[in-house]
């Protein structure tokens, strides 16, 4: 399981290592499901992620499926355990960030 290049749907220069955290907190967690293994799935999920400044996980979307109910449901499986998240750093002028992220199995 590895990400691919992350789009920021916002950007904000205070936010770019909460971020980046953030996505690596995500794919670090991921694990290939054993059934989608053994069945042979992969392909790429895109999806996007919306956390408030607080850390609460606002909603979550797959953006485009891997093909894999399996490998799709995973995903939001994953971050929905790991939530809450840090809260953003007090110089962050947002209310809430959006990511979308490429996750690969393969």
């Amino acid at each position: 399981i590895k990400k691919e290049n992350s789009v920021f749907v916002e950007q904000d220069s205070n936010l770019n290592a909460y971020i980046e955290d953030i996505k690596n907190q995500i794919v670090s967690s991921l694990d290939y499901p054993s059934l989608a293994g053994e069945l042979g799935s992969h392909g790429t999920v895109k999806v996007r992620v919306r956390i408030l400044a607080d850390g609460q996980l606002k909603d979550t979307l797959i953006l485009d499926s891997s093909g894999s109910q399996l490998l799709d449901n995973s995903v939001i499986k994953t971050i929905r355990k790991l939530a809450p998240f840090p809260s953003f750093p007090s110089a962050a002028k947002r209310k809430e960030v959006v990511v979308d992220i490429p996750i690969v199995y393969s």
